[in-house]
C-alpha cells in the first residue's frame, strides 16, 4: 500500500493507492511531496486507523429522549416554547421578545421542530409555531423514572441514617 502526501496552495493531499480496509488519518505531522509511508518511518506514529463504533441499541432507545432534552437544554428554547403553550406564535413574533436575530430565532425554532416539541405551518409568507406537548411525555416519564429510583434510594438511605446506633465493644458501650 502505498501512501503520497503532497502539497500544493498551502494545503496537504493525501492519496493511497491500494487503501486498507480503514481509512488513515494524517494527524499533522509534515511530510515532503512524494514520500509514502513505507520509506519514511515515523510516519507509523502519526497514522491512526479510524475503526467507526456502532451500537445500534444504545444510539436508538433513547434517541427520541435525547433529542427532546438537548432541545430543552436551552433556557432561550424553554422560552420559545412557554411562548409558544400561551398562543401560536409567527417566528417574526417570537424574535420580538428575545434580544437575538430573527435567524438565531430561527434556528432555535428549528431545534425544537426537529425535537417535535413545536409544529410549524406556513400560511403565505409566514411560518406559525405550535407547541406539541405530547412530545414531553417520553422525556417526562424518564424523569418520573429518575424521580422513583432515587426517591427510593434516598429513603433507604435515610432508614439506615435514622436507625439507632449499635453499641459495638469497640465504643465501650
Amino acid at each position: 500500500m502505498g501512501v503520497c502526501f503532497t502539497r500544493a496552495s498551502g494545503r496537504l493531499f493525501i492519496s493511497i493507492r491500494n487503501p486498507a480496509p480503514w481509512p488513515y488519518v494524517y494527524s499533522g505531522q509534515r511530510a515532503e511531496p512524494g514520500q509514502t509511508r513505507e520509506n519514511y518511518s515515523t510516519m507509523w506514529l502519526t497514522l491512526a486507523r479510524i475503526r467507526p463504533i456502532i451500537n445500534h441499541m444504545v444510539n436508538n432507545v433513547s434517541l427520541s429522549v435525547d433529542v427532546v432534552f438537548r432541545a430543552l437544554s436551552s433556557g432561550a428554547r424553554r422560552d420559545i416554547l412557554r411562548h409558544t403553550a400561551l398562543r401560536p406564535c409567527t417566528v417574526t413574533q417570537l424574535s420580538s421578545y428575545f434580544d437575538m436575530s430573527l435567524a438565531a430565532v430561527s434556528k432555535h425554532v428549528g431545534v425544537l421542530a426537529k425535537a417535535g416539541l413545536i409544529s410549524m405551518s406556513r400560511e403565505g409568507r409566514l411560518q406559525w409555531c405550535r407547541l406539541q406537548p405530547e412530545a414531553l411525555k417520553p422525556a417526562r416519564a424518564s424523569i418520573d423514572e429518575m424521580y422513583a429510583f432515587w426517591d427510593s434510594r434516598l429513603d433507604a438511605l435515610e432508614e439506615v441514617l435514622g436507625a439507632p446506633a449499635q453499641q459495638t465493644p469497640e465504643t465501650g458501650g
